[in-house]
């Protein structure tokens, strides 16, 4: 399962990361 999440509380920036499940 491929899925993005936007990282904005875990680093500096908000970053989409893209997560492989």
């Amino acid at each position: 399962v491929e899925f993005e999440i936007a990282q904005g509380q875990k680093g500096p920036q908000a970053e989409r990361v893209r997560v492989v499940a």
